[in-house]
């Protein structure tokens, strides 16, 4: 438990000084890393099938008070928007599986997302965040066209994902490299 505890520490202190993504990290205009994960309800997410969608992508933890936070925002979102192009993805990095199963059972019974499994944060890694939350906004070629580290990611949202689903009215995002 006490490791557990300094990991949330480390973590949270990193996201306090700003140093959310290692030189190593998935920059805006890179692609997507191709990575799957074990969905909370059983099945498989793949990135690489959900390309043709706009795909929202939030790593988490049910320890993390700031995802927490940022889950139930991007919740709020997710049910505002409620596009067929958009999918949304929460990685929770926690240790077990039934941690975040039970959770979100509990605190988003009728959740418009996705609840995975990123056990270890390897997927997490793959991006090249050091940090939770990390909040990835992916357009339907796989490119990721926005990135925030720590809290308050969602807030970038609401104009985003709608260019990116090219509702009428705001100005489309340059094509992909």
């Amino acid at each position: 438990m006490a490791l557990l505890i300094r990991a949330a520490l480390v973590l949270s202190l990193g996201l306090v000084l700003g140093l959310g993504r290692n030189a190593g990290a998935v920059s805006v205009g890179d692609r997507a890393p191709q990575v799957e994960f074990a969905a909370l309800d059983g099945e498989e997410v793949d990135l690489e099938r959900l390309r043709g969608k706009v795909v929202v992508l939030d790593f988490w933890a049910t320890w993390c008070a700031p995802c927490v936070a940022q889950l139930e925002a991007l919740d709020r979102f997710v049910t505002q928007l409620s596009s067929d192009g958009l999918a949304v993805v929460a990685p929770s990095i926690d240790n077990e599986a039934t941690d975040a199963r039970s959770y979100l059972a509990q605190k988003f019974p009728d959740a418009k997302f996705h609840g995975v499994h990123d056990p270890g944060g390897a997927a997490l890694a793959s991006f090249g965040a050091d940090g939770i939350p990390a909040l990835y906004v992916i357009d339907a070629q796989g490119v990721v066209r926005a990135a925030h580290f720590g809290p308050g990611g969602t807030d970038m949202l609401a104009e985003m994902v709608p260019r990116l689903l090219g509702s009428p009215g705001l100005p489309p995002l340059a094509e992909a490299p």
